[in-house]
C-alpha cells in the first residue's frame, strides 16, 4: 500500500511501517508522525522468513492487522 493509502486508512489507527531500507523507513515514519499519525517502524527483509515472523510482535501489540505499508513501494 502506498503512502496515500496509509494516510487515508491510518487515521485513528496505529500504522506499522515495514521496509528493508532503514533510511526511507525513518523518513516516512517521521513525516507521518509529524502529521499526527501513530506509527511503529520495523526494518524488514521480506525474503527473510524469520524477519517476517518478527513483524508479528509489533502487530500483536497494536491490535487487529488490516494492511501493511512499505515505503519502497510506489507512492
Amino acid at each position: 500500500m502506498g503512502i496515500r493509502g496509509a494516510r487515508r486508512l491510518g487515521s485513528g489507527r496505529t500504522l506499522v511501517l515495514a521496509d528493508i531500507d532503514e533510511v526511507k523507513l525513518e523518513r516516512e515514519g517521521e513525516l507521518l508522525t509529524n502529521d499526527g499519525f501513530n506509527v511503529v517502524l520495523q526494518q524488514l527483509d521480506v525474503s527473510d522468513l524469520s524477519a517476517v515472523a518478527e513483524l508479528v510482535s509489533p502487530v500483536e501489540r497494536t491490535g487487529p492487522f488490516r494492511s501493511l505499508y512499505s515505503p519502497s513501494y510506489v507512492r
